[in-house]
């Protein structure tokens, strides 16, 4: 029976194949030859052969034997070396097939890490033929078979099924694993890899048009990269910034951070990343109408392209010039750029790019009138992108070709297993029978063991109730001996106990008269110190009169010197406490010093700002001094709030109240202290509310967030303030004023920072005035925050 079982298994492993081997005799007439031996010298025979199709014709038959002996270090040598023949062939169907087989095998061995090994490779098959949804699901299995049996692999394939989601546009999916992949990576502190993490993550919020949040991960990602003194991601990361500014519609601030990167480039840096530059420097010249800035920078971008040797992109460049020209009607030098882009996309076989340059030529033709030449270039750019099209078709069909031949696969090792099991059936059904049998026998055997057990347990039960009656018995004797024996006991200690308290009584009365002794002696020593010391002080008491005068002129000129110097001390501490009131304490100091305070730049800070709703409504309700001291008590909880987060207490207007954090100091923390401390503004008017009498007007208050750069400094020369200025400012008021009542609403970009530490709701895309849309958050909760 096991031989016909190998023979079946060995000629299903060769189906998909045809014959195994083209001479020789049949399978089954040497199937008792085979050893490890021949395998063995079929591999070496296979590294040493030159023709494709002998190799795969011994190696196929190395398997079969391999399976057939169960052989698995030669079947593993035999599906490595038919994956290495197909991959340097370029046979992907063939590849795919032989590693699928490969599963199968590792799956029949039970060889789960093996098995996850495969799998992820079998993704990266499908992800480097650009099939991204197929290596999406290898990756996806892959990863559940790693978490079950080899973790350390997880990491690696969460990276993988971020980056196949991404590419096969499933943004969501991508996002989330990217997530998880960060918080893995902050944990192994690998700065790289949360480096390309925050990257990825930019790259997926711009794709969703998220570009606040593409802006949070670029800072992100610069963050890193300086810190891991990595400079050209540092660059990279400059650039991206520079691309969010571009998309959310701030030119300047994209222009600022594409310029610092040309700054950063070394002189001598001959990459592409100058030219860049210079080209996005020219498209976002273009794109706020200055043109002639516009055509200047590209020109320097194509002239770089060129010092590279990056024809493709030099085209492209030249194609937007001419793109340039002909919408400012200068088809002169439209047509020169266009032919100059071109014969580059030609030269570079780029032909996006000269399908793209073929569409421009046929509009700059069309502006001089010359229609028949206009059609005629359409057309070569129509055949270009049919070319295109055809080619996205023959990758579609070839993805679902590989698709078919997967499922093939996997119907063939599911009869293959099927087979097996009806074969394992038949047997498990006989040996079932002989179990049956034996099972009976010997249940009769034990029925009457059980029989047997039964008297002998009667008899134990008798006389274990033989014994408990002796062992009773015995117990109440020795209970009468215990009381007769206590009774006595009891007598002595009695007698004992009285003549004990006799004694006592008499050493009382001894000690009462020795205490009596002693009083009267130290009576009598009294009075002789007292007189002796009597006699001293008269003796004294001349000579002591006139020093006494001399110290106390003494004393009252010392009084009057501290006292001046303690009046100066009181006003210089008044003064520097009004100081400190005003102004921070670095600042103050730096003004005391130097007697002015500079203005700086803080690139991270977060500024929070809450106001009253229904203010108008409350100051009709109370008196002025109602009003004043209502407010007073509130904005002096809010300072004793600030000073425990470590925030600075900027200034308020009427009944609004602004503070920041990450300045006069930087502090990383700044925008978690900031929300921190937001909430605890949130719950102290809620107390407050609470304590007020039913006919008092309630104090409704909205509290915005936000997180981004701003500049501080000192304004007035009699009457100093310290103040911030910036748009981190101004977004932060519409926080306040496009949220709700006893809600703290945060901008994308704090939350993007704060979001592992807080619970918080997502609003959506809010319109707030002069920003337009802005992602939003309520803010909800946050963990036992330590002050420091």
């Amino acid at each position: 029976m096991k031989r016909l079982c190998d023979y079946l298994l060995l000629l299903l492993l060769l189906f998909p194949y045809g014959p195994v081997w083209a001479q020789g005799p049949a399978p089954e007439a040497d199937i008792s030859t085979f050893d490890s031996t021949e395998v063995l010298s079929l591999l070496d025979e296979a590294i040493r052969l030159d023709r494709t199709d002998t190799i795969e014709t011994v190696l196929e038959r190395a398997l079969a034997i391999s399976e057939i002996i169960g052989f698995d270090r030669g079947a593993e040598g035999a599906y490595h070396g038919l994956i290495r023949q197909y991959r340097t062939i370029e046979a992907l169907s063939e590849e795919l097939g032989i590693r699928l087989k490969r599963q199968n095998f590792y799956q029949r061995r039970k060889r789960y890490q093996d098995l996850a090994s495969g799998a992820e490779e079998i993704g990266d098959l499908y992800f480097s033929n650009g099939l991204y949804s197929n290596a999406s699901a290898a990756y996806r299995e892959a990863d559940s078979l790693a978490i079950q049996h080899a973790p350390v692999r997880h990491y690696r394939l969460v990276k993988q099924r971020a980056r196949s989601k991404l590419y096969n546009g499933d943004y969501s999916d991508a996002k989330a694993h990217l997530r998880e992949g960060l918080s893995l990576a902050k944990e192994r502190n690998d700065i790289d890899d949360q480096l390309w993490m925050h990257q990825l993550l930019g790259q997926v919020a711009h794709l969703q048009k998220n570009y606040r949040a593409e802006l949070g991960h670029a800072r992100q990602a610069h963050r890193l990269a300086q810190k891991g003194g990595q400079t050209e991601a540092s660059i990279t990361a400059l650039n991206n910034i520079g691309y969010a500014y571009k998309y959310l519609g701030e030119g300047d601030s994209a222009a600022f951070y594409f310029e610092k990167v040309l700054e950063e480039l070394p002189l001598e840096d001959k990459t592409e990343a100058r030219a860049t530059m210079y080209a996005n420097l020219g498209i976002l010249n273009y794109s706020e109408g200055r043109v002639t800035a516009a055509i200047k920078e590209l020109e320097k971008a194509a002239n770089a392209y060129e010092r590279v040797g990056n024809r493709a992109a030099q085209a492209s460049t030249y194609d937007y010039l001419a793109l340039i020209y002909l919408q400012k009607q200068d088809h002169y030098n439209a047509l020169e750029f266009n032919t100059l882009a071109i014969n580059e996309a030609i030269a570079s076989r780029a032909k996006r790019v000269e399908g793209s340059s073929y569409k421009t030529r046929s509009l700059i033709l069309q502006g001089l009138y010359e229609f028949e030449d206009a059609l005629e270039y359409y057309l070569k750019f129509d055949s270009l992108a049919s070319i295109e099209r055809d080619s996205r078709r023959d990758i579609l069909k070839e993805a679902a070709d590989l698709e078919r031949l997967e499922r093939q696969f996997k119907i063939g090792f599911a009869t293959q297993a099927l087979q097996a099991e009806e074969i394992a059936r038949l047997e498990a059904e006989n040996e079932t029978k002989a179990k049956k049998e034996a099972l009976q026998r010997k249940e009769l055997e034990l029925k009457d063991s059980q029989l047997a057990y039964k008297q002998v347990e009667a008899k134990r039960a008798l006389n274990a109730l033989m014994l408990l009656e002796e062992k009773r018995k015995t117990e109440q004797q020795e209970a009468e001996i215990t009381d007769l024996n206590n009774k006595t006991r009891i007598a002595e200690l009695e007698a004992r106990n009285e003549k004990q308290r006799a004694k006592e009584k008499a050493a009382e009365a001894e000690l009462a008269r020795q205490n009596l002794e002693l009083a009267e002696n130290e009576a009598r020593l009294t009075e002789l110190e007292l007189a002796e010391r009597s006699a001293r002080i008269q003796s004294l008491f001349y000579l002591l009169g006139g020093m006494g005068l001399l110290v106390l002129l003494i004393l009252l000129a010392l009084v009057l010197v501290r006292r001046k110097n303690r009046i100066i001390a009181q006003e210089r501490e008044k003064s520097d406490n009004l100081l400190l009131n005003i102004l921070p304490v670095e600042v103050a100091n730096e003004l005391k010093e130097k007697g002015r305070a500079v203005p700086r730049n803080y690139e991270e800070v977060t500024v929070v700002f809450t106001d009253f709703s229904g203010f108008t409504k409350i100051s009709e309700k109370l008196t002025p001094e109602q009003l004043v001291g209502k407010l007073d008590a509130i904005f002096l909880e809010f300072d004793r709030i600030t000073e425990v987060t470590g925030l600075t207490r900027i200034k308020t207007i009427g009944d609004a109240y602004m503070a920041a954090c990450g300045l006069p100091k930087a502090d990383k923390d700044h925008a978690d202290k900031s929300v921190r401390a937001a909430l605890m503004m949130r719950d102290f008017i809620r107390s407050f509310n609470n304590q007020l009498s039913p006919n008092e007007p309630k104090w409704n208050i909205r509290i915005g967030v936000h997180s981004g750069p701003v500049v501080a400094g000192v304004v007035g020369e009699k009457k100093f303030a310290y103040d911030i200025w910036g748009d981190t400012v101004n977004t932060a008021s519409r926080m306040e004023s496009s949220g709700a009542v006893g809600k703290v609403n945060i901008s994308g970009t704090t939350h993007e920072i704060v979001q592992r530490n807080f619970s918080s709701e997502y609003r959506g895309k809010v319109q707030a005035k002069n920003k337009g849309e802005i992602d939003m958050y309520f803010v909800e909760r946050a963990r036992e925050f330590e002050p420091g």
